[in-house]
């Protein structure tokens, strides 16, 4: 099967990325809204989909994810976000 055609279930989202200044001060430096996720990777057990790539410099960041619609077909499937780095990436100055 060709994994760049799939899509698996579709799942509506929304990712805020906040940088935190202060105790009371944060910037919005992004947001994405997407309707279809194409699977990334899967296995018996588990499924990944790729949502973005964002640069940030180092620092403090609140991230918010919003379920967009409720997925009956995914409701007894336990739902992680991960989020990680490139290990050659270098610092944004």
């Amino acid at each position: 099967e060709n994994k760049s055609d799939n899509y698996g279930v579709d799942t509506p989202m929304r990712i805020q990325i906040f940088s935190v200044q202060d105790i009371v001060k944060e910037a919005h430096i992004f947001e994405i809204e997407k309707e279809r996720l194409k699977l990334q990777s899967w296995g018996s057990g588990a499924f990944g989909k790729y949502i973005a790539h964002v640069k940030m410099k180092p620092g403090v960041y609140r991230i918010v994810f919003y379920n967009l619609k409720d997925q009956p077909a995914l409701s007894n499937t336990p739902m992680t976000l991960t989020m990680g780095r490139n290990p050659k990436s270098t610092p944004i100055q």
